[in-house]
């Protein structure tokens, strides 16, 4: 009875002691920051994620598409990560420790139920969940995508394995709407039917190996629904990346097929030697024809391998058909995106690679006598190398530089000095930034985008000359007539913006005007790795065109301020509305065509913008004290006084608010008050221009 109440609290065991081992190697990330690298596009700086969890932000996680992919479940994730923690970076990564632990505990229990097999079970799911090539999943905030999909991943093969046993109806439709989360999550799990029947051959033994074809015949009708969304996920994922992210050069599909055997060998190289661990991009993966042969060879003897050793070990031949078919859709077979192969690919194909190690080993005839002793001290400590390996990976995310520094010493690349460069930006080093921007041109002077975004840190430095020689090379090198991306206009945008700052106005209007010419890739959704100049905030709506465009929103905004500067009244304010019309949620155009129509005396009209400008932000103090002074002129001081008393909250020190303030009160016969508002006026400015009025305006002067 003890033997067999001991023998069932093994699984429980196992799991705590895999459930510590992982909270213990990634819980050190709650005190990791961002990264540059995409996690301002799906965190910090995304307005649907900021705004957390809402009935709005739902709508529009389910109704629009977001960074190419429709994946609403990631963004309802990292909404109420929002919505809980704040746009804090610890809050995020904590969530993904917590997610890996529960996969790595749904993985065991995937294979211990299957399988029965504990000691086996805590192996393989270990390997998988403590490997330094599940370190960029987790670390990197961005990638909540993989832990998700991952999760739902597990959870449908749970649910086929209750249907397999049960052949409940429940369990069929439970699998079936997991996987349909897990692709809401990220479209990857379109591999899933494959899985499906992966696992039918092993853990699963619904395949029998003397009944292959009349069993597969068997198999595949139940499997067709699960094709069905996998089909419409594909569609739908190619749909968007094609009409979003329309990649300069299409990578031919000959060099796309090379990839694929490369990118297995590379994998399997860096499962058994997991070093030199960095995002790389695809210019910097291309493979030599020695490699494209080594993989090919490598590739084909294991699968032979694997086929042959099926009837020793079924787990094999599955685990190795998990890892092949989990794998082809990253493998570089299709072309979008920046990585032709990364570490964060491997998060569900490593799952039936390492299981079929752990039985496949175990099935070899030349084992079947160690003790067991010695086969756990060898799994432990194989277990404690990867454990160390993967906490000196995870050190390497505490930050964007420092992520980055190391990618730079490994590979020495354009691609990493930029990185590295963009990393010291937003750490506020414009001086290294600088440093490795004109590192990564040494080492690929032809990029547009890195020319662009050395220009914009000259301008910031106020280096006007060498901005706008930054900013013609990357016109010169993609010309408007070849302009896929579209990103001219956020270049010409900030060329205008150095032009102003250097007093070169009719340069600033031509380049402004030069934004405002779409090109032939006007529908784009965005520039990838094209930074901006100035200071303008804009609030992308995803819904729009051209308003998915933000260049266009600042280059009408700024060609508005240099014709108001120039005194071009008119044409400020047909600019400031194109703004509007770009832009509408951004405050600072109806705060602008507010004083131009107040200058001009059509205050209905300057009420109205300047009410929009409010609606927008509430507690901006010259939008508050614009329509005080513009309510004021109209007459209508009840009104005004709300507003002055607003913007004197928010700028108690501001002459002018006081003044003007005061002059309210004394229409309104309030002496005393008044007085009050005048000397306060003297006493924060007494040299101003506003002193002398309020002196000379006061029923008793000092």
């Amino acid at each position: 009875m003890k033997f067999t109440t001991r023998k069932r609290s093994i699984p429980v065991i196992l799991a705590a002691v895999l459930a510590l081992a992982i909270a213990a190697l990634y819980l050190p990330s709650r005190n990791f920051d961002f990264i540059v690298l995409d996690d301002s596009e799906y965190v910090y700086g995304n307005e649907l994620v900021k705004g957390g969890f809402s009935l709005e932000g739902v709508r529009k996680a389910f109704t629009e598409s977001h960074q190419d992919y429709w994946v609403p479940l990631n963004w309802l994730s990292l909404m109420a990560d929002s919505e809980f923690y704040g746009i804090d970076a610890g809050g995020f990564h904590l969530t993904n420790t917590i997610l890996q632990v529960i996969n790595g505990l749904l993985l065991f229990a995937f294979l211990y139920r299957a399988t029965g097999s504990p000691w086996k079970s805590f192996f393989a799911a270990a390997l998988w969940a403590l490997h330094p090539l599940r370190v960029e999943s987790v670390a990197w905030i961005t990638e909540r995508k993989d832990l998700l999909s991952g999760l739902f991943f597990l959870l449908c093969l749970l649910s086929w394995l209750k249907y397999s046993k049960e052949k409940s109806k429940g369990w069929y439709l439970a699998s079936l709407a997991a996987m349909l989360a897990g692709l809401a999550s990220k479209p990857v799990l379109v591999i899933m039917p494959l899985i499906l029947l992966a696992a039918d051959y092993w853990p699963l033994g619904r395949l029998r190996e003397n009944e292959r074809g009349s069993g597969l015949k068997k198999l595949l009708p139940e499997k067709i629904p699960f094709f069905a969304l996998s089909a419409l996920f594909s569609f739908l994922t190619l749909y968007f990346q094609k009409r979003n992210i329309a990649l300069p050069e299409t990578t031919p599909l000959s060099q796309r097929l090379s990839e694929v055997p490369v990118s297995y060998a590379h994998y399997l190289w860096k499962t058994i030697w997991p070093v030199n661990l960095v995002i790389e991009n695809r210019a910097d993966t291309a493979p030599s024809v020695i490699l494209i042969l080594t993989g090919t060879a490598l590739l084909l003897a294991l699968t032979f391998l694997a086929f042959k050793g099926r009837i020793f070990s079924p787990a094999l031949a599955s685990g190795w058909f998990w890892f092949v078919a989990a794998l082809f859709p990253v493998s570089g077979i299709v072309s979008v995106g920046l990585n032709t192969m990364a570490d964060r690919f491997t998060y569900l194909p490593h799952m039936g690679l390492f299981f079929g190690l752990v039985w496949g080993i175990g099935s070899l005839p030349s084992l079947k006598g160690v003790p067991g002793k010695s086969a756990a001290f060898s799994g432990a400590l194989i277990l404690g190398i990867l454990f160390a390996f993967s906490s000196l990976q995870l050190s390497r995310w505490k930050d964007g530089v420092t992520l980055f520094a190391y990618h730079f010493d490994t590979t020495g690349s354009a691609f990493a000095a930029n990185a590295l460069a963009n990393a010291y930006g937003a750490a506020g080093n414009d001086e290294l930034s600088i440093r490795y921007f004109e590192e990564s041109i040494k080492k690929n002077p032809f990029s547009p985008s890195v020319w662009n975004n050395l220009g914009v840190k000259y301008e910031k430095t106020g280096r006007y000359p060498e901005a706008i020689e930054a900013f013609k090379k990357s016109l010169e090198l993609r010309p408007d007539t070849v302009d896929t991306h579209n990103c001219n206009p956020s270049v010409w945008n900030n060329l205008g913006v150095t032009y102003e700052k250097a007093g070169k106005y009719p340069e600033a209007i031509e380049a402004f005007s030069r934004a405002l010419k779409p090109g032939p890739g006007a529908g784009a959704a965005y520039c990838p790795g094209v930074a901006v100049s100035g200071n303008v905030a804009a609030i992308v709506s995803p819904e729009r065109e051209l308003s998915l465009r933000p260049e266009y929103f600042r280059a009408w905004y700024n060609l508005g301020k240099l014709y108001k500067r120039e005194g071009q009244d008119d044409k400020a304010i047909e600019a400031f509305q194109k703004a509007h019309e770009q832009n509408p949620e951004n405050p600072d155009a109806p705060g602008e065509l507010g004083l131009l129509f107040a200058k001009a005396g059509r205050m209905d009209e300057a009420q109205k913008y300047f009410a929009l400008a409010l609606e927008r932000d509430p507690e901006n103090f010259s939008s508050n004290l614009f329509m005080a002074l513009a309510l004021l002129e109209a007459g209508q001081t009840s009104r005004a006084e709300g507003f002055f008393k607003k913007a004197l909250e928010l700028s108690p020190g501001n002459p002018s608010a006081h003044y003007n303030y005061g002059v309210l009160l004394e229409k309104e016969g309030r002496r005393a008050e008044a007085d009050e508002q005048y000397l306060e006026v003297q006493k924060l400015d007494p040299g101003g221009e506003f002193s002398a009025p309020a002196r000379g305006r006061m029923s008793a002067n000092p």
